[in-house]
């Protein structure tokens, strides 16, 4: 079977384009981008410029999508559309222009069903705390003995952090001080929750961290690096060495710079702020960075529902 997902998030707008196999076995065949930037001009509201991003990004999907001709079509919403003014109004627009009807889930949701993929993917993981950064929230799942203990999402995306402490450009000692205040404030009580079992694996999905692999091999993709693994695992050491010099960094530079993409250039500092300040935090043994994200977890749960007897919870 054929499949396309479509992942519409504040930052970027994502589709992935898929042969499932049973198991079930997802094959990676395609995926496509376009940063939309959806709290650009507003983080409260739905903005002409925003709508014709949203709209021209979609169609560039449906043109792919058209070609790839799937037998089955899923898209997501998330944070901007769970909470800017006139969300609910774009989502129904665009999937008139889909003609397929774009769910918004909740936080939660996302947490989970992401997670779900990643556990797909990397099988022999059991104690882990997987993150992910979108440009709207930041959603944490920790799982122990293989098992969901919790999922959770908050408002601190790294598009909200460099609008809160005006970090565009660059992050001088006082942001810096007062972002990570900010952060204690929002996650303390839940990463003590995991300290309590001691130094966890950490592992990160979407496209803030597959951004660190690309930023140690410029002109490589995190595709072409994973090749056939599910993912990347780097030594905390790593990270941080890969990481150190953008939190020093002008806009400039950052546009320039060799891996990442213009486009990031913008919202990955607060990003990778985020990432390093958590995996400090925990002192995280290792950072597996997970090829199954959102997408998967999405597809995943299209195919549960799609064979579940009829009355039965999917």
């Amino acid at each position: 079977m054929k499949a396309a997902v479509l992942d519409l998030g504040t930052n970027t707008f994502q589709l992935g384009l898929y042969i499932v196999e049973p198991g079930p076995n997802l094959i990676f065949v395609e995926q496509d981008e376009v940063f939309v930037k959806m709290t650009r001009e507003s983080a409260t509201k739905v903005v002409p410029a925003m709508r014709r991003r949203a709209v021209e990004a979609l169609k560039r999907f449906i043109h792919q999508i058209d070609a790839y001709n799937p037998d089955t079509i899923v898209a997501v919403g998330t944070e901007a559309f769970r909470t800017l003014e006139e969300g609910q109004a774009l989502q129904q627009e665009l999937s008139e222009l889909l003609e397929v009807p774009i769910q918004i889930i909740s936080g939660e949701e996302e947490a989970r069903w992401t997670c779900e993929a990643v556990q797909l993917g990397l099988p022999d993981e059991q104690h882990f705390l997987l993150m992910d950064i979108g440009g709207g929230s930041t959603e944490l799942t920790w799982c122990k003995n293989g098992t969901i203990q919790w999922a959770r999402s908050f408002p601190i995306g790294a598009a909200v952090m460099a609008t809160r402490f005006d970090a565009f450009d660059t992050l001088d000692a006082q942001k810096a001080e007062l972002a990570a205040k900010w952060l204690g404030e929002q996650l303390d009580e839940t990463l003590a929750d995991i300290k309590k079992d001691g130094q966890p694996l950490m592992v990160g999905t979407s496209g803030s961290f597959e951004t660190i692999p690309e930023l140690q091999h410029p002109g490589k993709s995190f595709y072409a690096l994973c090749g056939d693994q599910p993912g990347i695992r780097l030594k905390t050491t790593t990270v941080r060495e890969v990481l150190d010099p953008i939190m020093h960094s002008t806009l400039q530079q950052r546009l320039d710079w060799p891996g990442l993409k213009p486009a990031r250039a913008e919202y990955f500092l607060m990003a990778a702020f985020q990432a390093r300040w958590v995996m400090e935090q925990l002192d995280a043994t290792a950072l597996v960075i997970s090829k199954y994200g959102l997408r998967e977890g999405v597809l995943l749960q299209q195919l549960t529902a799609q064979n579940s007897p009829p009355g039965s919870p999917a």
